[in-house]
């Protein structure tokens, strides 16, 4: 069991404008990421928006970006990501039953059947095939 078992999602509104502050903000990420749970992040450069999304202490998180990035983050919004419940999967379908003839005892080290089943078409006269 995860000791963080709720997702979390940090928004954080940063200062992307230099390249200097995105630098910043991706190696403090990354440095987070070898610590914490962090399963997907997404930049989006236009808004100056980074997302955070994964099972960690998002308080934690929140303060360790802070320390790490200082200016760069404007503002951090925690969120919590509703789990929606996976269903088991269906059972199996039972396996159709087959109508095997049965082995005659004597015959059972030959491979043959007492009696050919009639859907099988013309013998080739050997003891092996499926032709009988």
């Amino acid at each position: 069991m995860h000791p963080y078992p709720q997702m979390w999602k940090l928004v954080m509104e940063v200062n992307l404008d230099r390249q200097r502050s995105s630098k910043k903000i991706e190696r403090t990420i990354d440095k987070l990421q070898e610590k914490v749970k962090i399963l997907r992040i997404s930049y989006d450069q236009k808004n100056g928006i980074v997302t955070i999304r994964g099972r960690f202490d998002p308080e934690m998180v929140s303060k360790k970006l802070k320390d790490e990035a200082g200016k760069v983050i404007k503002s951090i919004k925690i969120e919590e990501i509703e789990m929606q419940p996976v269903a088991p999967p269906a059972p199996a379908p039972p396996m159709p039953y087959m109508d095997v003839p049965e082995l005659n005892r004597g015959d059972r080290n030959r491979g043959t059947f007492t009696e050919p089943p009639e859907s099988v078409g013309e013998s080739c006269g050997c003891k092996y095939c499926c032709c009988f």
